[in-house]
């Protein structure tokens, strides 16, 4: 006889094998089964790689989106039971399910971009100074960046050997950012933003930041 239950999340094939001997004597019961089940895996779920702009955040504030499902192993062994004794087990199949990242919302105040949503490429800590637009020249001076664009709040001077010019960069603390300048003194994991004015400049001073550097690139 052959039977078959099914559970939540759990596949169970179940076999009853009666046999008789040449002399019409039944031999022991014996089941087989075969059993699908789940194992969540160990490993860490990835870091969340989908970045949503949310105009509702503050300046400079990110926040977990949510949304991720952990990884699991989905495995399936069958079993031999004699007389309620399991006398064997083997993986007959195996595969691996990945974990999905989730996502983060970071304020969209800063630099304006056209993209609602935005794919991280890594992640850093660099150590941070601001300047002003005038770039303490006064305030008749018209500054442009490296790139050709005037400096505003939303752009920052970056080392291109670190971050290449006309990448989006989100400066938490500061907010989305283009890294479109270059300064003499900003070499390595150093970076300079631009404030609309020098107290704002003093007050930001010069500090370690996260930031988080994105594959979009705007050159328009």
């Amino acid at each position: 006889m052959r039977r078959e239950l099914t559970f939540v999340g759990v596949l169970v094939a179940l076999a009853m094998i009666e046999s008789a001997d040449a002399n019409g004597k039944l031999m022991p019961n014996v089941f087989a089964e075969r059993i699908t089940y789940s194992v969540p895996t160990q490993a860490a779920a990835p870091a969340p790689n989908t970045y949503v702009l949310d105009d509702s955040l503050p300046v400079g504030k990110i926040v977990d989106g949510g949304g991720g499902v952990p990884g699991f192993v989905e495995r399936t062994v069958a079993r031999l039971w004699v007389e309620g004794e399991l006398k064997s087990e083997t993986v007959v199949a195996e595969r691996e399910i990945p974990a999905i990242p989730g996502s983060k919302r970071i304020s969209s105040i800063g630099f304006d971009v056209p993209h609602k949503q935005l794919t991280l490429a890594r992640t850093m800590t660099v150590e941070s100074t601001a300047y002003t637009p005038d770039a303490g020249l006064g305030s008749r001076a018209t500054f442009r960046t490296a790139t050709g664009r005037r400096a505003e709040f939303g752009v920052i001077a970056v080392d291109p050997r670190v971050i290449p010019l006309n990448t989006l960069v989100f400066v938490e603390g500061y907010g989305l950012a283009l890294a479109c300048d270059t300064g003499g003194a900003i070499k390595g994991n150093k970076i300079d933003v631009c404030v609309t004015t020098n107290r704002t400049a003093r007050i930001w001073g010069r500090r370690n930041v996260r930031i988080h550097v994105f594959k979009e690139r705007i050159t328009r």
